[in-house]
């Protein structure tokens, strides 16, 4: 089954090559994707955030999860998406169309899915921001790497000085007000009833977010295109096709990357959900994003490490299923935890504590890592993946 799944997933019928790096590392983010939105889809998150009375159980298990995965795994995503842009251009364009046509058709597609997906399902939805912010990474797809990296560096530093400079104006400028633990109870009290309510409630309380949800891609899209630049580059030298990274270099990334991307998160979760003031916020979410590359680069030479040896040749298969059906399978998780926490299902919004939900999040990916082997080893795609696919392939 392996041998088979491992044929199907590293080719195409429309790719000249499959890379299964690519694929399992995307897969791998779905993991880190799914733990960070199901707290915010189910309720779980503000249970963490709003418990004002001390260090509880909550606290520190969504502590845990904002240092581990809160900005790495969009990054991730991200990175994959600019790779993902390197891969396409060298494929052969069928006759009587071409690149342009068939990419922009892709990303429109993908733009009306992360829209349907922000309304119906979790207004966090990360699709539209990839789909405009793709037809910005389409002027830059002619450049050389070294040139994308300095564009990518740029961009991050020049978004990460703004974070810092309106942290610092916060921290100066904003008094401090102490949280009010009757005000946070409240607030909540009426969301959760919202969520908890018929689809109709669902649906008017994710359309309220909307705005908030959007404003904040549109705050962190330099975040986001510059790690689809980075991919881009990484794409364009096949940075990370098997037999092109050495090790030793994997080692010391991988290190450096843990020692400067653990304290970062650890500064931010102290800010946002920690011993400091909520002034903190932004000046915690500039050094977030300065080292959130950083961790995201570790955990990207930690599973190329290990997918050098035969012991996990199995798990990297597994994983690049998941990944080659990527976009089926991050609707399917916002699907099922809306069907489970809200009106669309059972309701159970503000009801599940993060110390549940984390076992349930690995049931579910584990469930969607089973699935999809036995998917791709029948059919070759996901099913999301097919109809952005036919989309992009249609000719007038």
């Amino acid at each position: 089954m392996t041998d088979t799944l491992s044929r199907t997933v590293s080719s195409s019928r429309d790719a000249p090559e499959r890379v299964q790096e690519i694929d399992a590392v995307r897969g791998f983010a779905l993991f880190g994707i799914l733990v960070v939105n199901a707290q915010l889809i189910s309720g779980a998150y503000f249970l963490g955030h709003t418990d004002v009375s001390g260090v509880s159980t909550d606290w520190v298990v969504t502590g845990l999860v904002d240092v581990v995965a809160e900005m790495k795994f969009y990054l991730l995503f991200s990175f994959v998406f600019g790779y993902s842009v390197a891969l396409q251009l060298r494929l052969p364009v069928p006759a009587g169309s071409s690149f342009t046509a068939r990419y922009a058709r892709r990303l429109l597609a993908l733009f009306v899915l992360g829209a349907c997906h922000a309304l119906f399902l979790f207004s966090g939805d990360i699709l539209t921001a990839y789909a405009v912010l793709g037809f910005a990474l389409y002027f830059v797809r002619g450049l050389p790497p070294r040139t994308l990296v300095r564009i990518g560096a740029v961009t991050l530093v020049l978004f990460c000085a703004f974070l810092t400079a309106v942290g610092v104006f916060a921290i100066v400028s904003l008094p401090y007000t102490a949280v009010d633990a009757n005000a946070v109870t409240a607030a909540f009290a009426d969301t959760s009833s919202l969520y908890r309510g018929s689809a109709a409630d669902a649906l008017h309380a994710r359309a309220a977010t909307l705005g908030a949800a959007a404003g904040g891609n549109i705050v962190f899209a330099p975040h986001i295109f510059a790690a689809m630049v980075f991919g881009l580059a990484a794409g364009k030298t096949r940075l990370l096709q098997r037999g092109t990274h050495r090790p030793d270099r994997l080692r010391r990334v991988a290190l450096y990357g843990l020692l400067i991307g653990v304290p970062g998160s650890v500064f931010m979760t102290a800010c946002g959900n920690g011993p400091l003031g909520r002034e903190w916020l932004y000046l915690g979410k500039a050094m977030g994003s300065v080292t959130a590359p950083a961790l995201t680069a570790s955990y990207v030479c930690l599973l190329l490490l290990l997918w050098r040896t035969g012991r996990f040749e199995r798990i990297r298969v597994a994983l690049a299923a998941a990944g080659r059906m990527s976009l089926t399978n991050y609707l399917a998780q916002s699907l099922v935890l809306t069907m489970v926490f809200t009106g669309y299902g059972l309701g159970l919004y503000g009801r599940v504590h993060v110390a549940v939900l984390m076992p349930g999040c690995a049931g579910l990916y584990g469930v969607q890592v089973w699935v999809s082997a036995r998917v791709m080893s029948r059919y070759g795609h996901g099913p999301v993946e097919r109809l952005v696919h036919r989309v992009a392939a249609a000719r007038r």
